[in-house]
């Protein structure tokens, strides 16, 4: 019976023959990242292995530390295991993590993936493997997703259909926020008032190479509104907080009074 490649500790998942951990929880000699969303990548490691494409978002999100990049299919040797990085479809940067042992045994941890189609990163590879963890976070039979094509022409025909209005899109700051922006480039090329927690992000994409509707310049309001008191500006101009709420935030030159 051999020793397991990789093993669950207080740490996160460990890889003993190579003394490494996979997106550890607590701060660890080496932690190999599958991807930049902060679940994943925590900060206080002394060193992150990655995909280089997760890297200025890690800067961004964990500040300075000891990084190395990797590209698809690149091979790290760690003692006893040969580390590579595969596609894994999920958001910029995200891979599969395979470890291959000098007995013959492959192990693959696939990190958040996704097999749908996604403008904005690599498509998920099918790697072959003698154990494979697996992230299962819409596993239930029960998730059937409509294919994005269809959920973009949704998103258009919502937004085309109210000129007049703000049409608020909720998404994560990182991943979701830049795929919309993505699949929307086949039906338009406005610009888009995106919330300062998604400009960073969304810039770091486009550097990428990722196309994507452009984002109009997002205004420095005070904190006492946001957008949803935007929302409500627009939608209630004659409401009792109206005048309060226009004093002390104004609306982006960008938008129409």
């Amino acid at each position: 019976m051999h020793d397991p490649i990789i093993i669950p500790t207080d740490e996160g998942l460990f890889c003993p023959a190579g003394n490494f951990h996979i997106d550890p929880w607590r701060p660890v000699p080496t932690a190999v990242i599958t991807h930049a969303h902060a679940d994943h990548a925590r900060s206080g490691s002394a060193h992150y292995l990655a995909h280089h494409l997760s890297l200025p978002i890690m800067r961004h999100r964990l500040g300075e530390h000891r990084f190395t990049g990797l590209d698809y299919g690149e091979q790290r040797r760690f003692g006893a295991i040969t580390l590579s990085m595969h596609p894994a479809g999920h958001v910029l940067g995200s891979a599969q993590v395979r470890l291959a042992h000098d007995d013959g045994r492959v192990w693959v941890v696939t990190g958040d993936y996704k097999r749908d189609p996604d403008p904005t990163c690599a498509p998920f590879e099918v790697i072959p493997c003698d154990t494979l963890i697996t992230e299962a976070t819409f596993a239930l039979p029960c998730y059937r997703w409509p294919p994005v094509e269809r959920v973009g022409e949704q998103i258009w025909q919502w937004w085309a259909a109210h000129p007049d209005r703000p049409c608020i899109l909720f998404t994560y700051a990182l991943g979701k926020a830049q795929r919309v922006l993505a699949v929307l480039t086949a039906h338009a090329d406005r610009p888009v008032l995106v919330h300062g927690a998604m400009v960073a992000m969304t810039e770091i994409y486009r550097q990428a190479g990722v196309q994507m509707l452009p984002r109009a310049t997002c205004i420095r309001w005070a904190r006492a509104a946001d957008l949803e008191c935007l929302a409500r500006i627009r939608a209630q101009p004659q409401s009792p907080r109206y005048s309060a709420i226009r004093k002390a935030s104004p609306l982006p030159s960008c938008l129409p009074k």
